[in-house]
């Protein structure tokens, strides 16, 4: 489409295209296709909006699935105000196991396995729009490994990134670098709301040694995400200070909005056909989500497109319905921005999109709010029910950095944590030591790994040499011969010559992944071979009824893919079954191991020494870092300290 349109060169080619394109966008909102009718979910049942209210008594094993605390529990590190967090981040990859990127929260280490050593890869703290209306104190220190390069000045930038439908505020209560008080500017990104830089020089002095350790401390405070909105939000009538200090988001920009300005034009037709001359942002919304449901047809694609081919081709994802949104507000001087970050609601944490929308408020500046394309309700009186809190996944982006510095920085952050009732804002009590959290932590887990290596459980890793492999408790072949997925005489398949009926199996293995999870699993050894036996067979009918099981005892007869996920693979050429899982997360193993252990025993998946040695193990970490426990155990075996490591050494 964007090729045909940079070809329009006449009004009378321009004015065709514009009139097939009002002709087949429909322009009746009475109802929506049924496909995209099962999508709209937003008009949440009684019994939804209770399970957004939990009881603060209610121990969080009790409704599982429907607890606010729950849902934070499955998703975490989350940043609550009773939870207190810390991160620590390298500038630099050290491929040693005592220098990964982690997040430390409630006794719980977080840490990207796969890429231990990358900070930008590393978990961040998840903030969801419920968890607003709190105080959380913040304190960062950077350590630094070597004297400065010569003439370049001391700077130091902390870039921080909080969810701008929270209206959060920080502010600065001190900030120290070598005891001594430093000059800093803080500022809010205009081009980006909720986008704090924080600016700190340093002085003379710094120059002469290695740099000494910055400190700060200051306070982050966030707002309740209101609801119901009823009728707070104003007519969009003229020009409004707190709209144009959002201008770059409140026009249509090229490459972004449209592709030429062909484009823009009928674009700014068929928003001056669809909003007419309303002036009310809530019905602008509803009239644009209306006219999505009708035109686009759901399609999931990588495709970049700009708004109007999207119209033009009728299909989309939620990206792409985003999109169309932010092109016909803008186009109307409305403030938003997509937002693509993550999504939870017990059945996976998976990516998601939505739009922040910035509308004037009756009774002051005005706020940002979620506006999701797909869960907008079609009435004036469903219109307080914009979003649904807990499922928008934000995150706190916390990046510390030293400008022209080649040495190595280490940042320390610990965040949150409870502000005595009377305290102000001004009353923050300082940390002598931040690395003490850290400190305690390596204790306590120092004490259960020597408690595990003591134990004499034996494991091992699935791949010795890939990083974030699962580790082996249960590791058995399945009797019977395996049927071979091709003939000697098929041309077009490359056939393992090694391999014989005696030496290719079926293996069982349970196992603990790096997400904590406990995972089931039966493959085949070879890929020339399937699992189409009647051992086999037998075995993966049993993890179904295991699955049922633990689904009706212990989430209620729910299906949650997040917290229980039975899962098959096969070969994408053959379609022949090459490995079936049942996969139990973190939180179905630490609350409930001896329920699922005994009804593992019960289907004859497990032995009663191998559930007793798993038991044993999660007795031993009490459910906690279950694979961090794992991975230092490795080299308390083998005697490495983490100091003296070298890449050879980390798997």
């Amino acid at each position: 489409m964007q090729q045909t349109l940079k070809g329009l060169n006449s009004m009378h080619r321009q004015f065709v295209i514009f009139l097939t394109l009002l002709t087949l966008s429909g322009w009746g909102f009475d109802a929506a296709p049924a496909s995209l009718q099962s999508r709209d979910v937003s008009r949440q049942t009684s019994q939804e909006h209770n399970s957004a209210q939990p009881d603060p008594h209610q121990p969080v094993n009790d409704g599982l699935m429907l607890t606010d605390q729950a849902h934070a529990a499955a998703i975490r590190p989350v940043l609550q105000a009773d939870a207190p967090a810390y991160i620590r981040m390298f500038s630099k990859r050290l491929f040693r196991r005592d220098k990964m990127n982690l997040v430390l929260q409630q006794g719980k280490v977080f840490i990207n396995y796969e890429s231990p050593y990358e900070w930008e890869t590393m978990p961040q703290i998840r903030i969801r729009p419920i968890d607003g209306n709190q105080q959380v104190p913040i304190r960062l220190r950077a350590s630094f490994s070597s004297a400065w390069n010569s003439g370049h000045e001391p700077t130091f930038l902390v870039y921080l990134r909080l969810p701008a439908v929270l209206q959060p505020q920080l502010r600065i209560r001190q900030v120290l670098w070598g005891n001594r008080p430093a000059t800093y500017n803080l500022a809010e990104d205009d081009a980006e709301p909720g986008h704090y830089i924080l600016h700190i020089e340093g002085n003379e002095s710094l120059k002469k040694s290695s740099p000494p350790d910055l400190f700060v401390q200051g306070l982050i405070k966030l707002d309740s995400y209101p609801g119901p909105f009823g009728d707070a939000f104003e007519p969009i009538t003229g020009e409004r200070a707190d709209i144009a200090r959002w201008s770059s988001l409140a026009r249509p920009v090229p490459g972004r909005d449209y592709a030429t300005s062909d484009e823009l034009e009928i674009m700014e037709g068929l928003a001056d056909r669809l909003l007419k001359d309303d002036s009310d942002p809530m019905a602008m919304i509803r009239s644009v989500a209306d006219f999505l449901r009708e035109r686009i047809k759901p399609f999931t694609n990588t495709m970049t497109r700009t708004p109007l081919q999207i119209l033009t081709e009728k299909t989309g994802d939620e990206d792409d319905l985003c999109a169309i949104m932010a092109a016909f507000l803008r186009i109307r001087g409305i403030p938003c921005q997509v937002m693509a970050r993550e999504r939870y609601d017990f059945q996976s944490l998976h990516p998601g999109t939505w739009l922040e929308v910035y509308l004037p408020l009756r009774d002051g500046d005005g706020r940002w709010i979620i506006v999701d394309p797909l869960h907008v309700d079609r009435s004036e009186k469903d219109a307080p029910t914009l979003h649904r809190a807990r499922e928008y996944i934000y995150s706190l982006s916390i990046i510390p950095t030293l400008l022209n510095y080649q040495g190595l920085v280490t940042s320390e952050i610990l965040i949150g944590g409870e502000m005595a009732e009377n305290s102000t804002e001004d009353e923050l009590s300082s940390s002598a030591d931040i690395h003490a959290a850290w400190d305690r932590f390596r204790a306590q887990t120092d004490q259960v790994t020597a408690d595990f290596v003591n134990s004499g459980i034996q494991t091992r890793r699935e791949f010795q040499f890939a990083l974030g492999s699962a580790h082996l408790f249960v590791s058995r072949p399945v009797s019977g011969e395996l049927p071979a997925l091709q003939q000697m005489d098929d041309p077009d398949y490359i056939f393992n010559f090694d391999a014989t009926p005696e030496s290719v199996r079926s293996l069982w293995q349970v196992k603990i992944g790096p997400k904590d999870d406990l995972i089931l699993e039966i493959g085949v050894t070879d890929e020339d071979y399937d699992l189409e036996n009647m051992e086999n067979r037998l075995l993966i009918n049993r993890m179904e009824a295991v699955m049922r099981e633990i689904g009706d005892k212990l989430l209620d007869g729910k299906t949650l893919l997040d917290l229980l996920e039975f899962s098959f693979y096969r070969d994408k050429y053959s379609d022949r079954l090459q490995k079936v899982s049942l996969r139990l997360s973190r939180v179905l193993v630490r609350n409930h191991a001896p329920q699922v252990i005994r009804i593992l025993e019960r289907n004859e998946l497990l032995t009663a020494s191998e559930g007793k040695k798993i038991l044993r193990f999660v007795n031993i970490t009490n459910g906690r870092n279950m694979y961090y426990m794992l991975e230092q155990a490795r080299y308390v075996k083998r005697k490495i300290p983490a100091e003296e490591e070298s890449p050879d050494d980390i798997d």
